[in-house]
């Protein structure tokens, strides 16, 4: 047995060298392939974002219902309508006996509309977060085999 161990003792010290290469040559590039796929969804939040402040007008969808109550007005309200007018109107005529006159409310509530652009940004938003979780947690396992 020499100074630096048995021939057995060097050739696995030896192996363990190569593995860690390995495993630090696996680590980068991970850590490569995780930092272009963060540069390419980065690229494409960018651009929508861009494409959604040229398109900034804000559009609307609007629903009219008649003859509804508080709860009902309550549901449209956390279902994100907005109330903007109401109106009574009425049916029949009521004269002479005629057919009965009814006084109705219409009620017409608007929504923005949540466009393609927005829902795409918020997945983006998503996979850019994930992504940036995951290179830190590989940059941290490099850190752990250097």
């Amino acid at each position: 047995m020499g100074i630096f161990g048995s021939s057995e003792e060097r050739e696995e010290r030896a192996t363990a060298k190569e593995e860690a290469r390995g495993a630090l040559t696996a680590a980068k590039n991970h850590i490569d392939d995780l930092s272009e796929l963060l540069a390419d969804a980065s690229q494409r939040y960018r651009k929508l974002f861009n494409q959604q402040n040229a398109d900034h007008a804000q559009k609307w969808e609007y629903m009219v219902l008649d003859d509804i109550d508080e709860e009902d007005l309550d549901r449209r309200g956390a279902r994100g309508w907005e109330l903007v007018n109401a109106a009574p109107y009425t049916t029949g005529f009521g004269l002479g006996g005629n057919e009965r006159m009814t006084v109705h409310m219409r009620y017409v509530f608007k929504r923005p509309i949540a466009n393609a652009v927005t829902s795409e940004m918020a997945v983006l938003q998503q996979e850019i977060a994930e992504l940036n979780k995951a290179v830190a947690e590989a940059q941290a396992r490099l850190s752990d085999l250097k």
